[in-house]
């Protein structure tokens, strides 16, 4: 529970001094920002000035867009879907699609970016007849055109290319420059350079396919051609015309089993092919990385590999026999079953084959600036992954098939010779027919998907010319000015406020656990009006000091201040009265001199004698305020060498005498201490009403002890915006160890514009003044 002090109607409580320093206290915060008002608003000004002058200085930035549709294609080319066409897919990446972040992959990629960077070189001039500004070398301050490194590297910096939203499949690409014609001109650019890389992308896959069928057909008709006039020539010289209906079926299987395997090997040659492409690739890349994604089949894989390779067989002997299951292979449930089991093999080695391809680390020794790079080898890692997987599966069906041909070749072979000749012939005539009508078809589809073929990008909006720039936004520009500004400014006000050690307002000046006595207010502004900042005026032949206001302007702030505080120590104690007060302070230079005469005035016109004794011997004032000489005084007066009637002497003002120090003594200390001078203030206290001490700085030196002990009290003077707060608290303290009669602070200097408290206590004043002054202007 905290307890009160009550001054003049004005309650101090000690429980201010309490209030926690973890509490956000908002009033204290707006009344500083508001104390630096004109700091806060320079500031501002500034830096909206500084802020819309750089905002105007930036060239500004336009941007163009323009929209595709990238349709994620689907794997195969749309035809008969047989099982060459499937490999050659594969093989060679033929119609086996693309989603759309690869193309937008594809879309910032550097050697997009390079080839739009030639075009723009070949280009060279807008339609404004001026250079693109990316071409230069240093833009505007240039006119050498740069590296096509370097235009290519600006390109990809500028260039944005986003999927418009997750269920689109529209991506919008998007150029900024400081040209608006080059903006809209590279957004088209890309595009139509985008459009045509797809297009003689997928031409390039088909035409490498379509050799190599061509290759193999060519090679095929020359072996037809082969088997036809040596069957012929062989049925004319043996006369045979037809082989009897058991050795017709056992042809018939062999040369099934030949044809399926023939197939095979064509289909492994395709799978090789791809793979010497990819390999070719990857080494292009970095050499010697095929090698490392070589060998990635498990033993388990190849297990499965080989059980497949049984069944398919056995589905081929199974239809040689039965030719008519080929249309109707529901009607066979044994067909039925070996084409579930077939099925499911297929299905767990796709699963082994894709956990292979998540297992596999190859990617390591690629940094994150490869960028591309890193993700066409991640593709050409997995295409070579199961094209081996697809070699390995024919490697097996070829031992297969070779083991069963062997088998049926020994019945062939217990047959007669001439009858064993003509039905190798006719099996070697019928597989080779089969193989080239086969390897025929396919390559004249693959020559009708090559000339169709297009890009996967369709253009939706084309890139238009923008009107009004992007860059620089000016008024974003300008609040973030002002903001920084602003931030600036109370970053130095609340760092100046914390470091700020000087009691800057009464708030603190409560936190001692003093009551505040007085509040007096800065003294210049009045001696500057009043007196034009002379120091001392002339009163009845005495020069005395303009900072004796009571005397000469008491009808002032300043007056009505020091009548507060002698108020306030008359009623302190109404049953002590105080007769002995001494004036110290923490510091020199901080009023005490200017408060113990003007409260002296103060007192006689209350009708009180009084007496002015100054014991501050190393920097005496008194005399000099009340334009009195420094001897006779007390020195002398200790010494004998003069009376105490010609000691104490009268002064201008009436009912207030003074004593002063007189010369310096050689030891102020001892001369303080002495009995003399505590004798001698005993016999003062029974001639005067009043005796007020002006002692020395107790802050600082100690000299004022011994008459600290005879006072009735002792007040504190604290000069505004000059006094430590912790100079002070330690002088208290001091005065406190010694058990003086403190009664309270008197802060002096006061300005009320200058203070941290402005509105709490010190508002107060800062009314009070204002009141004043216009009670006074109107009387």
């Amino acid at each position: 529970m905290s307890s009160s002090f009550q001054y003049d109607g004005e309650n101090h409580y000690e429980g201010d001094v309490n209030r926690s320093d973890d509490e956000i206290d908002l009033k204290q915060i707006f009344s500083t920002v508001y104390r630096y008002k004109w700091l806060l608003m320079v500031c501002i000004l500034i830096s909206g000035v500084a802020a819309w002058i750089y905002a105007e200085s930036l060239p500004p930035i336009y941007q163009s867009e323009g929209t595709i549709i990238i349709k994620e294609s689907q794997r195969g080319m749309g035809m008969s879907g047989s099982d060459l066409e499937n490999l050659v897919a594969s093989a060679y990446g033929v119609g086996m699609g693309s989603t759309i972040a690869n193309e937008l992959e594809v879309l910032k990629s550097r050697r997009l970016s390079y080839q739009i960077a030639e075009k723009l070189i070949d280009e060279r001039y807008q339609n404004n007849g001026q250079i693109f500004p990316v071409l230069y070398m240093d833009y505007p301050d240039d006119d050498e055109i740069a590296e096509l490194a370097e235009i290519a590297f600006r390109l990809s910096e500028n260039l944005e290319v986003e999927r418009v939203n997750r269920e689109s499949d529209v991506v919008r690409i998007t150029f900024e420059s400081p040209s608006p014609a080059e903006a809209a001109r590279v957004v088209d650019l890309i595009i139509e350079t985008y459009s045509g890389l797809s297009t003689s992308e997928n031409r390039e896959m088909a035409r490498s396919a379509l050799e190599f069928l061509n290759a193999e057909m060519d090679q095929t008709q020359r072996v037809l051609q082969t088997s036809e006039e040596t069957l012929r020539d062989f049925m004319n010289q043996e006369g045979l015309v037809a082989l009897d209906s058991q050795t017709e079926e056992l042809v018939g299987t062999i040369a099934r089993l030949e044809g399926e395997l023939q197939g095979i090997l064509v289909r492994q040659a395709a799978v090789q092919s791809g793979l010497e492409n990819y390999r070719r690739e990857l080494d292009g890349i970095r050499p010697g990385l095929a090698e490392q994604f070589a060998g990635g089949i498990a033993p388990r894989l190849e297990r499965f590999q080989f059980r497949l390779a049984e069944l398919e067989t056995e589905r081929h002997l199974m239809l040689a026999r039965n030719p008519g299951l080929e249309s109707r292979p529901e009607s066979e449930p044994t067909l039925v079953n070996l084409n579930r089991q077939i099925d499911r093999l297929r299905a767990e080695i796709r699963e082994l084959a894709s956990e292979l391809a998540e297992n596999e680390q190859y990617l390591g020794f690629l940094g994150s600036a490869d960028g591309n790079v890193a993700m066409r080898v991640g593709q050409l890692r997995e295409q070579l992954l199961m094209l081996e997987i697809e070699d390995s599966q024919y490697d097996a069906q070829v031992r297969l098939l070779r083991e069963r041909i062997s088998q049926y070749q020994q019945d062939f072979e217990r047959m007669p010779d001439n009858m064993i000749r003509l039905a190798q012939l006719k099996r070697t005539l019928l597989m080779n027919e089969q193989l080239y009508m086969a390897i025929a078809r396919q390559s004249s589809e693959m020559a009708l998907w090559e000339q169709t073929q297009t890009g996967l990008g369709r253009v939706v909006d084309n890139a238009v010319e923008p009107i009004r720039p992007v860059r620089p936004r000016k008024p974003l520009v300008w609040l973030i000015g002002l903001m920084l500004g602003t931030t600036l400014a109370l970053g130095y006000i609340f760092i100046r406020e914390m470091a700020t050690t000087a009691i800057n307002s009464v708030e603190k000046l409560k936190k001692s656990g003093l009551p505040v006595l007085a509040v007096v207010p800065d003294m210049k502004p009045v001696i500057d009006e009043q007196f034009k900042g002379k120091e001392y005026y002339t009163v009845r032949g005495n020069n005395i000091s303009t900072s004796l206001l009571m005397l000469l302007d008491p009808i002032s702030p300043v007056a009505e201040s020091i009548r507060r505080l002698q108020s306030n120590l008359i009623y302190a104690e109404p049953d002590n009265p105080l007769k002995t007060i001494l004036i110290t302070s923490s510091n020199k230079g901080e009023g005490k001199s200017t408060v113990s005469t003007n409260l002296a005035v103060a007192m006689a016109e209350a009708g009180k004698k009084v007496l002015i004794v100054d014991c501050d011997f190393r920097r005496n004032r008194v005399h000099r305020v009340l334009g009195l000489n420094e001897s006779p005084g007390i020195t002398e007066l200790l010494f004998d060498e003069v009376t105490k009637s010609e000691a104490v002497r009268a002064t201008v003002i009436p009912n207030v005498f003074a004593l002063t120090t007189g010369k310096r003594p050689p030891n102020p200390a001892s001369l303080s201490r002495s009995q003399k001078l505590r004798t001698l203030l005993l016999e003062l206290q029974e001639e005067f009403d009043h005796i007020l001490i002006d002692s020395a700085p107790y802050g600082i030196i100690t000299d004022g002890a011994p008459l600290i002990q005879l006072s009735d009290a002792v007040a504190v003077v604290v000069r505004f915006n000059e006094t430590n707060e912790s100079e002070l608290a330690q002088s208290l303290e001091n005065l406190r160890t010694i058990r003086a009669k403190l009664v309270g602070t008197i802060l002096v200097g006061y300005d009320h514009k200058k203070s941290s408290g402005y509105y709490y206590t010190d508002n107060y004043y800062k009314n009070a003044y204002r009141r004043y002054n216009e009670y006074t202007d109107k009387s």
